[in-house]
């Protein structure tokens, strides 16, 4: 709000940042409605960039940045419930290969691909990421090595099924690593 008579504080306040001003005594129900409009439209778009900058654009999964942001919480929720997890690191074997010989098309599809049976694989409260070009990792929450098995298994049923639905001139292969970690 502003008082009467100060005509330049609204232009300094908005080259501060300020979304909008509303101006004592010419406040109308309209323009309180329009600035509220305003602002929760603003507040949508911003989380929308904050959701995109943390996002990878090919597979929808956490890109590094989104990983490594959002696991700090998940490791403090695990250091105070005196959890364990498994970090998974997964890695497309012979990427550059399938880029080079049937094309960066396939290469995408591959990318995207994996990303969908890595979903399969983990929970939704897991943390999965493309790190860049064909590494993932996954942050798997309240999961301890007798789990690493079971999750190493789904994977590779995933790969075989994948490699066994439709003729490629590749065969799809992934290097899987698992680090235990508790709290």
């Amino acid at each position: 709000f502003t008082t009467a008579g100060d005509d330049l504080l609204p232009g300094q306040a908005l080259q501060s940042g300020a979304q909008d001003y509303l101006a004592k005594g010419r406040l109308t129900s309209e323009m309180l409605a329009r600035t509220i409009r305003h602002a929760l439209e603003v507040n949508r778009l911003q989380g929308a960039l904050r959701s995109l900058s943390l996002l990878d654009g090919l597979t929808g999964l956490y890109n590094r940045q989104g990983f490594v942001t959002l696991a700090e919480p998940h490791l403090k929720l695990a250091q105070r419930a005196k959890s364990k997890f498994l970090v998974f690191s997964i890695d497309v074997s012979g990427l550059a290969t399938i880029n080079e010989q049937v094309g960066l098309d396939e290469g995408d599809r591959v990318l995207r691909d994996v990303a969908e049976m890595l979903r399969t694989c983990f929970r939704d409260s897991d943390l999965l990421a493309r790190l860049e070009d064909g590494a993932f990792a996954v942050l798997a929450a309240d999961a301890g090595p007798d789990t690493t098995a079971l999750i190493t298994g789904r994977i590779a049923r995933q790969v075989a099924q994948y490699n066994g639905m439709t003729l490629r001139s590749y065969t799809l292969a992934l290097t899987v690593g698992c680090a235990p970690a508790d709290a």
